[in-house]
């Protein structure tokens, strides 16, 4: 969504409106990154990551953001490849995307029937 350096266009990103900022051209305050990773943007595609990540692994996700400004496409593959693995982000082998979607529509379905709940 966000591309990768020296990445001009990804497959979901032209069907995306608006378009989220290309996080390897732009500069965001750590703060501003924490919040929008964790709670989403409403109306966006942007979703919650904290619905499954505590603050310690947002705040690595906010580290790795602040340095994708600057990166080589090469040294950005590295940094990907020796990343350790994340179930809410896997997209590859036994389910691929639609595993990954479907979860994150259950996690989001948990939280809009808590919100009726409230009221």
């Amino acid at each position: 969504c966000h591309l990768a350096p020296e990445q001009s266009d990804s497959e979901i990103r032209p069907g995306l409106y608006p378009k989220p900022p290309n996080l390897s051209e732009q500069r965001f305050d750590p703060k501003t990154v924490f919040w929008v990773t964790k709670h989403g943007l409403k109306m966006s595609g942007m979703p919650a990551w904290g619905l499954g990540h505590d603050d310690a692994t947002i705040w690595s996700i906010v580290a790795f953001v602040t340095k994708l400004p600057g990166l080589s496409a090469e040294h950005y593959k590295d940094m990907v490849a020796r990343a350790p693995p994340d179930e809410e982000m896997e997209f590859h082998g036994q389910g691929g995307r639609q595993e990954a979607g479907k979860q994150w529509q259950e996690a989001r379905g948990r939280d809009v029937d808590a919100n009726r709940a409230k009221g």
